[in-house]
C-alpha cells in the first residue's frame, strides 16, 4: 500500500467494517426492547437524555452547548421528550423565563434500559477479544475522541 493510499484504504475498510457492525447491531437490538431501534425515540433525543443523566437540571442553552446544536433544535427535542414523560420543565425561581430540564423517573428508567442493552451488545462483541486487545481498542478510542474535540479537528 502506498503512503498516499494509506488513509484512503483505511477509510474504505472502516466503512465496510462499520456497516457490518451496524447491520449486526440492528439485528441484535431488534430482538431487544430498545426504544431507539423500535423508533419510539430518536438518537438526538437519546443524547438529550444522556446529557441530563448527571441528575441535575440544565438550562436549555446548556443542553444546546453540550450537544453542539442550536437552541431551536434542543427545544424541539425536549418538547417531544416532555410529551413522552421523559423530561419535565422547571422554572427558575428568580427568572421564570429561564427553563431548566430534568429527567423524570420514566426518563431515567428508559435511559438505563438503553444503556443496559448497549452494554450487553458491547460485551457480546468485545468479549471475544483478549484483555490486551480491549485495552488497545479503548486507548485508540480515547485518542480519537480527544482529537475530535481538539482545535485542530474543528478547523
Amino acid at each position: 500500500m502506498s503512503p498516499e493510499n494509506d488513509i484512503s484504504s483505511f477509510s474504505q475498510e472502516m466503512i465496510r467494517n462499520m456497516s457490518n457492525l451496524v447491520r449486526f447491531a440492528h439485528s441484535e437490538f431488534n430482538r431487544a426492547s430498545d426504544v431507539l431501534i423500535k423508533g419510539t425515540m430518536t438518537l438526538p433525543q437519546f443524547f438529550v437524555l444522556k446529557t441530563l443523566d448527571s441528575g441535575k437540571s440544565l438550562k436549555m442553552k446548556d443542553i444546546a452547548r453540550n450537544l453542539h446544536i442550536s437552541l431551536p433544535a434542543v427545544t424541539g427535542f425536549t418538547n417531544k421528550l416532555v410529551k413522552m414523560n421523559m423530561l419535565k420543565r422547571t422554572y427558575d425561581k428568580k427568572d421564570r423565563r429561564v427553563i431548566h430540564m430534568v429527567l423524570t423517573d420514566l426518563g431515567k428508567k428508559t435511559l438505563a434500559s438503553i444503556e443496559e442493552s448497549r452494554k450487553k451488545f458491547i460485551e457480546k462483541i468485545f468479549g471475544r477479544l483478549s484483555n490486551e486487545e480491549r485495552a488497545t481498542y479503548l486507548k485508540i478510542m480515547h485518542k480519537v475522541t480527544r482529537d475530535l474535540y481538539s482545535e485542530d479537528v474543528k478547523k
